[in-house]
């Protein structure tokens, strides 16, 4: 039974070793992943601004349409 969590451990610690090695590498990848996600966001904001400015231009223009009359249910008792 102690066998999975050595094995488990023993990968851990691997990964620790590799991590430690290369964390200049991996600090410059994530501050480059970081950069590129806050340029799709800001990106995908001004692409939705658009369209809602032309959406509520497009309503105001809209003219309302005139309700429909309401008519009466009446049942015989």
């Amino acid at each position: 039974m102690a066998l999975p969590i050595f094995i488990a451990g023993v990968a851990v610690g691997g990964l620790a070793v590799v991590a430690l090695k290369n964390r200049v590498k991996i600090a410059e990848e994530l501050k480059s992943g970081i950069e590129k996600a806050k340029k799709f966001a800001e990106d995908s904001l001004q692409k939705t601004k658009k369209p809602q400015k032309e959406m509520k231009k497009a309503n105001s223009k809209r003219r309302e349409k005139p309700k429909a009359q309401e008519t009466q249910n009446v049942t015989d008792n």
